[in-house]
């Protein structure tokens, strides 16, 4: 696959040390993006409690936070889809699993997914979602930290 679609498709499958250099890639930037737009809004933000008769412990400590999370993460939502799918699909697990783990509140399962994208191997040979990996590559990007 060439590699300026890897992060947007979600055909295929990905090792774990790619899953985890991607996702460690998209996590740094949705955390810049919302640095860079919790700056920015609370720039906007800084006359409007008075204006709005609100307190003004409740638009910096509520609204600007959610706010900023929300419009960093947006960018970020569909690559980390993209990449989880295949990594599920690397397991022989179908990428609509994803689905609705943003409807499910519990932390203890979304460390469990995360783990379990991040540290199991795939299926060693081919399966319904492509050819079997070359464990070379996985060697590369983990080298590639070392």
């Amino acid at each position: 696959m060439h590699w300026p679609s890897v992060p947007f498709s979600s055909r295929g499958r990905m090792g774990p040390a790619r899953w985890r250099a991607l996702a460690l890639v998209l996590f740094g930037a949705a955390l810049g993006l919302d640095l860079l737009f919790a700056e920015s809004v609370v720039s906007l933000l800084i006359g409007l409690p008075g204006r709005l008769g609100l307190p003004e412990s409740l638009i910096y400590l509520v609204f600007v936070p959610g706010f900023t999370h929300l419009l960093s993460c947006l960018p970020v939502v569909w690559p980390l889809w993209a990449v989880s799918a295949k990594r599920l699909h690397d397991l022989g697990y179908s990428g609509w699993w994803l689905l609705p783990l943003p409807f499910i509140p519990m932390l203890i399962l979304w460390v469990w997914v995360m783990a379990l994208l991040a540290l199991r191997d795939g299926q060693p040979g081919p399966n319904r979602y492509g050819p079997a990996l070359d464990a070379r590559d996985d060697e590369r990007i983990i080298a590639l930290f070392s």
